[in-house]
């Protein structure tokens, strides 16, 4: 095993440097582990015949070319930009900050899909915010109010 030398050691900007290629080693670990186990299951459950697949399955659809950049933007964005950032995060703050910021997102996601998509705000979507402001509020407030 390869032991780091401590923090206080490393330059600022090693430290930094250190920091980027991690998160990106984990993520390549993460989706490489998850392609294998996708590719597992799978070969699995078509060995057994658990899977009944057609070939109108397979089939591509037919979109208009601007269609095809929009779902290929969010692909790239969900999939890879968004664990990276997060990971990112991870190593630059605290744990608690952290979770903080990613507790808020269903906050973002109804105004993004009501203006995005158009779809109406539902008492669900105000509710799950609310959770989620809540839970934030205590992680923030609630070391005070234990006493």
């Amino acid at each position: 095993m390869i032991r780091r030398p401590p923090r206080s050691t490393l330059s600022s900007s090693s430290a930094a440097s250190d920091v980027y290629k991690r998160q990106w080693d984990i993520n390549a670990i993460r989706f490489g582990f998850a392609a294998f186990a996708l590719g597992a299951v799978t070969a699995i459950s078509s060995r057994l015949g658990c899977v009944q697949a057609t070939a109108a399955q397979f089939e591509v659809p037919a979109l208009p070319r601007r269609s095809w950049i929009k779902i290929s933007l969010g692909v790239f964005l969900v999939t890879y930009i968004c664990p990276a950032c997060f990971t990112y995060a991870l190593f630059k703050l605290n744990l608690a900050s952290c979770l903080t910021l990613t507790s808020t997102g269903p906050v973002f996601a109804l105004p993004i899909t009501f203006l995005a998509k158009g779809e109406p705000i539902t008492c669900k979507g105000v509710v799950g915010a609310v959770g989620a402001i809540l839970g934030v509020v205590i992680l923030c407030f609630g070391e005070e109010w234990r006493g």
